[in-house]
């Protein structure tokens, strides 16, 4: 049963029903959904993610890999003992923000170089993209 407890009817039959399981003595599980990052999102990762390419040099897995490695937090899980690099596909909207603030953050601070905030970004997206396209 999906439901959204920010609507109050929801929220009313949520507690309800959560009521019944317990008087039942039901096993259950509850978990929060996570917004998965939004198609707008990833293109704009990509875009910054490829401004920072065009200036160092590394390929888009690369940097992946590099910030992995920087932004352990956000970017890096561990399984059976061993750390693996996170897909960005597998981030929420909250973590994709950070790691696209960090990346604008870090390519300023150490190669001095601007990437558009989101705003500009969506301005200028046509231009930006056609302009990224001519360097690949």
């Amino acid at each position: 049963m999906l439901l959204d407890t920010s609507n109050s009817l929801d929220a009313k039959k949520a507690q309800a029903y959560l009521d019944k399981l317990i008087e039942k003595g039901d096993q259950i599980e509850i978990r929060k959904i996570i917004k998965q990052r939004t198609v707008r999102q990833n293109s704009y990762l990509h875009c910054c993610l490829t401004m920072f390419c065009n200036e160092t040099g590394y390929t888009i897995d690369e940097a992946k890999e590099l910030f992995s490695m920087q932004l352990p937090d956000i970017m890096r899980y561990e399984k059976n003992g061993i750390n693996f690099r996170k897909s960005t596909a597998d981030m929420d909207t909250k973590d994709m923000g950070t790691l696209i603030d960090k990346i604008r953050e870090m390519a300023l601070d150490n190669l001095g170089l601007y990437i558009p905030d989101s705003q500009e970004y969506l301005i200028h997206k046509f231009q930006i993209e056609k302009e990224l396209s001519w360097v690949k």
